[in-house]
């Protein structure tokens, strides 16, 4: 009676496990959303420190890929835009 039993709960385990991969999978842009806003609130509290000075080299790297991610989606609103219109 035993075995049965583990084995039993070995297949509701397996299934459960299933399920939740299969849920993952269809969710996975609100996961991957949700890890982002989280980790950019994180750094954005960790780089906030009153007591770190940072120099204008650091403050430059750091700036870079925001302004690339801001010139992306320039790039992108326009032709978005154009076709829209026509």
């Amino acid at each position: 009676m035993y075995r049965s039993d583990a084995r039993r709960s070995s297949m509701v385990s397996n299934q459960v496990f299933f399920q939740m991969v299969r849920i993952a999978k269809e969710n996975i842009l609100l996961i991957f959303t949700v890890a982002g806003v989280v980790a950019g609130v994180v750094t954005g509290i960790t780089l906030r420190d009153p007591d770190v000075k940072w120099s204008k080299r650091h403050l430059s790297y750091l700036r870079f890929p925001g302004d690339v991610f801001v010139q992306m989606l320039k790039m992108l609103i326009l032709p978005l835009i154009m076709s829209s219109i026509m």
